[in-house]
C-alpha cells in the first residue's frame, strides 16, 4: 500500500500540514471550533498564520521559522494565540 501512495507525498505540503495539524491540536480544534491556519513554505522558511476564538475574541498571529521544525512552529503559533 505505502509503495503505492509514495509516488504521491509532496514533501512540502506534507511539512504544511504536519504543522497546521500540530497548531490545531494544541488548541484542540474540531469541526465546531472556530479556529483557521495557514502555512507557506518558501525556500527554508515556514510562515504561518493563525485564528482562534478566544473567549469570544478571535485572536490573530502569525510566526516564521525554519520548515524542519513545523511541528514545533505549529505548537509555538498556538501557544502565542493563548497569550492573546
Amino acid at each position: 500500500y505505502n509503495m503505492y501512495l509514495k509516488g504521491l507525498d509532496n514533501k512540502e505540503v506534507r511539512t504544511s500540514v504536519e504543522a497546521e495539524r500540530s497548531f490545531m491540536r494544541r488548541l484542540n480544534g474540531g469541526c465546531h471550533s472556530v479556529i483557521g491556519v495557514y502555512s507557506e513554505i518558501k525556500g527554508n522558511d515556514l510562515y504561518m498564520i493563525g485564528t482562534f476564538d478566544l473567549g469570544g475574541k478571535i485572536v490573530k498571529k502569525d510566526i516564521l521559522g525554519n520548515k524542519d521544525t513545523n511541528i514545533e512552529l505549529g505548537l509555538k503559533l498556538a501557544e502565542k494565540i493563548l497569550k492573546g
